[in-house]
């Protein structure tokens, strides 16, 4: 169930589309099992990740963060924000903010 959840976030980012992305954290009952795939990308992966102009990114970090605090532990953002890929590059949303020119996330 998570994928399709974080498929459709991430179509609501590629789309820029930040109506639909908060509605979507609004009405889904989150956890972090909910907002990690498989390899442990999470939507701030998808967010760093994402081909939209850094000032395009901050609605959805806002939404993002706004909701998660509201419905998750206070530690919730800052495990995401740190939490690597499975994959051979290992890299935290932190990390691809930088190497992806998005520094927005990292603030």
């Amino acid at each position: 169930m998570n994928i399709v959840f974080l498929r459709k976030l991430s179509e609501s980012i590629q789309n820029n589309d930040s109506e639909s992305y908060s509605l979507l954290l609004e009405n889904y009952p989150l956890t972090l099992m909910c907002l990690s795939s498989e390899n442990n990308s999470n939507i701030f992966h998808e967010l760093s990740n994402s081909r939209m102009n850094e000032k395009y990114i901050l609605p959805f970090l806002e939404i993002a963060v706004t909701n998660l605090s509201a419905k998750l532990s206070a530690n919730a953002i800052p495990v995401l924000l740190n939490s690597q890929v499975t994959t051979d590059e290992k890299l935290s949303p932190l990390h691809l903010g930088i190497l992806r020119g998005k520094v927005v996330i990292t603030t």
